[in-house]
């Protein structure tokens, strides 16, 4: 007999930033916006992409429409 698999361990949370990306200002552990420029510290590498999946085709599928919108007026105009 086999054992049963083992799941693997979830990943830890990634560090917090100890500076700003944008404008290089020391943050404590806690903050969650930089007090000088204000960008929101957690939108950082450990966050999924959120242009990723259905959003992404969602998008593109917008523009194509939007595109065949203004050619169509583009040639009604003519």
């Amino acid at each position: 007999m086999s054992a049963a698999p083992v799941p693997p361990a979830a990943a830890p949370p990634p560090p917090a930033p100890g500076v700003c990306a944008i404008c290089e200002v020391p943050l404590g552990p806690n903050d969650r916006r930089c007090p000088e420029c204000g960008l929101r510290q957690t939108l950082g590498p450990g966050r999924p992409n959120p242009f990723a999946g259905t959003v992404l085709w969602t998008l593109i599928g917008a523009l194509a429409v939007l595109w065949v919108v203004v050619l169509l007026v583009v040639l009604a105009a003519r």
